[in-house]
């Protein structure tokens, strides 16, 4: 398949993760490298990104290959070609479910994500690792020797509290 960006079209690999499209290739050896083997590039699009995207299937009597088209929410227009119809669709409607069809936040991968490996031993949980009121009292809030004129309120700990004017 070939990607087109920029201007430039490079031929690589698509990959759909549940949290990223993957396009992966390796570019052109530059004149004059003394045998050093050319590392594959990688381009990362996360699917929240994506603001809208377009299938082009290919037409009956065309010989242009079918494409998908993103355009993303930080301006980055994207375009991919394929030699294969069926293989187009298909990651069309991947891409599709991934950014368009989430319908409960439930479905974002963030909470879909299970940790593996030594990540899921990691103790306390990465919930508890952050405690707001003790990280403020570490900088001395509420603390009557360094005599600041900061302190902790919990006057709207329940989200009752309007100001004037809110009704």
């Amino acid at each position: 398949m070939t990607l087109s960006r920029r201007g430039e079209h490079v031929n690589g690999t698509l990959h759909l993760t549940p949290h990223h499209l993957i396009f992966v290739h390796t570019p052109p050896a530059p004149s004059g490298v003394d045998g050093k083997p050319v590392r594959p590039r990688e381009l990362w699009i996360t699917y929240p990104i994506i603001a809208f995207c377009t299938l082009r299937p290919t037409p009956p009597t065309s010989r242009q290959p079918s494409s998908i088209r993103l355009r993303c929410r930080d301006f980055t227009f994207v375009c991919f070609y394929f030699n294969d119809d069926r293989k187009a669709r298909d990651a069309y409607e991947s891409i599709k479910a991934w950014t368009c069809k989430i319908g409960r936040i439930e479905k974002l991968y963030a909470f879909a994500y299970q940790p593996q490996g030594v990540e899921k031993d990691v103790v306390p949980s990465g919930w508890a690792i952050y405690d707001p009121m003790r990280e403020w009292r570490r900088m001395g809030v509420e603390n009557e020797s360094r005599k600041t004129n900061w302190r902790i309120s919990r006057i709207n700990v329940d989200y009752a509290v309007r100001g004037r004017g809110c009704v």
